[in-house]
């Protein structure tokens, strides 16, 4: 696997030995490919920078990575990445364990592209329990593995 250079940067997962996303990681440096940063979630979507290596310049239309739940629900919880991002991440689906704020494993991902998505933020109720993005104007649906 060849990872962006940004991506490959990043502190390593210790369990998997692969690139910590930027969105789960905390502050402090701690983190791991199961758990999101609720708050690194938010920076991604008001700041426009990528959910894996964190940076600036995503493309468009953007690309949301998410389970076939999500997909039918039009609610992903992991924001956008770069295309090089996105295609080296794919490695942390294939691990057969919860990542990306899943609770299981999912064996299937699919890659939604989007000219935008509206915010759904946590009220302090719990709901939406997450940051939720909601994409309108999708130009592809495509299924990876």
């Amino acid at each position: 696997m060849t990872w962006p250079t940004d991506l490959a940067e990043r502190r390593l997962d210790e369990e998997s030995g692969l690139p910590l996303p930027f969105v789960c990681e905390h502050d402090d440096g701690s983190g791991d490919l199961a758990h999101l940063s609720k708050k690194r979630v938010l920076q991604c979507a008001l700041s426009r920078v990528c959910a894996a290596c964190g940076l600036s310049g995503l493309p468009n239309p953007l690309p949301l990575l998410g389970t076939e739940d999500e997909v039918e629900d039009n609610g992903f919880r992991i924001p956008p990445m770069h295309d090089a991002c996105l295609a080296a991440a794919l490695a942390w689906t294939r691990l057969g364990r919860p990542v990306l704020g899943q609770t299981v494993a999912r064996p299937a991902w699919r890659v939604v592209r989007t000219g935008g998505f509206d915010l759904d933020r946590p009220d302090g109720t719990g709901h939406p329990a997450y940051p939720t993005f909601r994409p309108h104007s999708v130009v592809s649906v495509r299924e990876v593995v």
